[in-house]
């Protein structure tokens, strides 16, 4: 974390998985960082971010994007990183970095295979649950 006022914010899209998060993180040493709203646990899409607390210093993608979300990159601060798994079968894990002008870089480092960055319904859907 950037400094000790900092907050993480994480975004699933399954109820009963945000309540798995939550009570497991309730049940574990690190409790305070809920209690004290470091660590903010929200159902929603996480292809469009929380546009509600943005800008964001850093991105942390945990699944595998057809291609990279223009609302997660609108939401990324100037001077900010992103890390994302892009493609469709066959990924790459981009680092993607905003300078302090706004002006957009990325690097792959690695080729990945991740689950795919979907909507409710589809995951739902899913071979992969």
């Amino acid at each position: 974390m950037k400094s000790p006022d900092s907050v993480s914010y994480g975004i699933e899209h399954i109820g009963e998985l945000v309540e798995k998060s939550l009570k497991n993180i309730k049940e574990s040493p690190d409790k305070d960082l809920l209690e004290s709203g470091r660590v903010v646990i929200v159902e929603g899409d996480g292809r469009l971010g929380l546009k509600k607390y943005a800008p964001y210093d850093a991105i942390h993608v945990g699944a595998g994007a057809t291609e990279i979300p223009k609302e997660l990159l609108n939401q990324l601060a100037n001077g900010g990183r992103m890390l994302i798994p892009v493609g469709k079968f066959n990924q790459e894990y981009l680092v993607i970095d905003k300078d302090e002008k706004g002006e957009v870089s990325q690097k792959s480092v690695l080729d990945v295979r991740y689950v795919p960055l979907t909507d409710k319904k589809s995951q739902l859907l899913s071979k992969f649950f």
